[in-house]
């Protein structure tokens, strides 16, 4: 079971509600690295209360952030300003992984 989640909009209480029967998370962090760090103790949170497995989709400049954070298991790299074919391949790895 997944749960996705988006970099903005209320990912608070509810949350917890629906982490319960999941085995992972994906977290979409494209763009404002302030979403993530507002967001980081949540998920570290999540990741010893459920021990589930949390990936983060994020770009180049926010990896560098994000991949010094021992919660995040792994990370899927995304910059807006890859080719057609580079975005592509980004959500082929998603998909391959059925974050669905």
């Amino acid at each position: 079971n997944v749960l996705i989640l988006g970099s903005s909009g209320i990912l608070g209480m509810t949350l917890s509600l629906f982490l319960q029967d999941k085995d992972e998370i994906i977290f979409f962090n494209t763009i404002a690295l302030g979403d993530y760090l507002v967001h980081s103790q949540l998920l570290r949170d999540f990741k010893s209360k459920y021990n589930c497995h949390i990936t983060a989709v994020c770009s180049n400049y926010n990896g560098r952030i994000i991949s010094k954070h021992s919660h995040i298991d792994e990370i899927i790299y995304y910059n807006k300003n890859d080719s057609l074919f580079e975005k592509i391949k980004t959500l082929q790895i998603i998909l391959k992984k059925k974050y669905f």
